[in-house]
């Protein structure tokens, strides 16, 4: 991601292959695909990371969402990581992949839910 960042899609690319981490592998490669403005293989390494981790990932797919900028999307998939006590959830407040969602109401009344402070 550090190197999405940098406009280095294609050095992620080849990072991101290396990734053993399956659905971190997936996340990546939604984001870059996307960076590379290649938006049929970011679809599907999204839905391929939803379909195979959705039970046990949702925080990391709200992440992918936020980032490429539907907010609707993340929401949806916060509120599912909530609801199956995600470890990611808990991290919420330091997660650099949802800071596009904190200006949005939604994200207090998450926390609230949560019973963290705003």
């Amino acid at each position: 991601m550090v190197l999405v960042a940098q406009q280095k899609p294609l050095l992620a690319l080849a990072e991101a292959r290396l990734e053993r981490n399956e659905p971190e592998k997936l996340a990546a490669l939604a984001l870059i695909y996307s960076a590379l403005e290649r938006p049929t293989e970011s679809i599907s390494a999204l839905k391929a990371l939803e379909s195979q981790f959705g039970r046990s990932s949702p925080e990391t797919i709200a992440g992918v969402y936020a980032m490429q900028g539907n907010s609707n999307g993340a929401f949806e998939w916060l509120d599912r990581a909530l609801e199956e006590r995600d470890p990611g959830i808990f991290a919420i407040k330091g997660d650099p992949s949802l800071d596009s969602l904190r200006g949005d109401p939604r994200y207090k009344v998450l926390l609230r839910k949560m019973k963290l402070p705003e």
